[in-house]
């Protein structure tokens, strides 16, 4: 009561500030008497309000049904529905707590899922590099190619490399040996020199054999993306007249018709 009076007053208040009320008895009641309706209905809104809240509604381990105003910490852990306690309308649903096993098969699930994103998405990637990069198949091969002879050059400078080495090596061979046949021991010099270009030398193959990989990468790599531009682009791989599995001559390669015009060169010679 105390509230409804105290807004009443406000009302009357605001009514005379503004100038609306009328000096009459008969006019100035109906005034009042709405502003403290209005009041009381205020006063029921947030009474109503405040004891509006949810529901849980929870199956126990025995299969018993409850439904409270609050849920025991263990029993949330087999899972509950918050409900609306006006309408009993279901507002969430709260699954039961998993396992460590069902936790560790839902993290591996996870993990192979996102795995598959990253491989969709870096598919996705390598294909726009492709188009953006060449304009048709005779591009892909050109840039193989230069590739392919960067490495050569490298391996045939390595071999020249190899080859002076190897000159020192028997160099320093010989001249051990001389030592031995007078009798004489090797000096420790010569010994480690031996041993140091020997570990030069094993460099140097190692080198070429990184190459020779390379290019065999190269080559793969290559194939699979002349493949996928040619699937990007719908054109049709052309039928090679070696068969299946065919995929183009290696640089250096002589091709069949440049073997057999050597071939009836050679024949021709010798008829002479």
């Amino acid at each position: 009561m105390t509230a409804s009076v105290t807004v009443s007053t406000v009302g009357v208040y605001d009514v005379k500030r503004l100038g609306l009320q009328k000096r009459s008895k008969g006019v100035r009641q109906p005034l009042i008497t709405g502003v403290r309706v209005a009041a009381g209905l205020v006063v029921l809104a947030c009474s109503a309000s405040a004891v509006a809240g949810n529901l849980y509604r929870w199956t126990d381990g025995q299969g018993q049904r409850h439904m409270e105003s609050t849920i025991p910490a263990d029993q949330a852990k087999f899972g509950y529905e918050v409900v609306d306690d006006r309408t009993f309308r279901v507002i969430k649903k709260v699954g039961r707590q998993l396992t460590d096993e069902e936790l560790a098969a839902a993290a591996r699930e996870a993990e192979a899922e996102a795995e598959k994103q990253r491989l969709q998405e870096a598919k996705e990637r390598h294909d726009r590099t492709l188009l953006a990069t060449y304009v048709s198949v005779d591009d892909m091969e050109m840039a193989r190619n230069g590739q392919f002879n960067t490495l050569d050059l490298i391996i045939e400078s390595t071999e020249r490399t190899m080859e002076r080495l190897q000159a020192n090596l028997d160099d320093l061979i010989a001249s051990a040996a001389g030592y031995e046949r007078d009798g004489k021991k090797v000096p420790p010099r010569t010994e480690k020199s031996i041993e140091t270009v020997k570990g030069q030398i094993e460099r140097q193959r190692e080198i070429i054999a990184e190459n020779e990989l390379k290019k065999s990468q190269i080559a793969e790599q290559f194939a699979t993306d002349i493949a996928r531009f040619r699937e990007l682009k719908g054109i049709v791989e052309p039928v090679s007249a070696k068969g299946p599995g065919h995929q183009g001559a290696m640089p250096g390669d002589r091709s069949d018709d440049e073997s057999g015009d050597e071939s009836g060169r050679g024949a021709e010679s010798l008829s002479q």
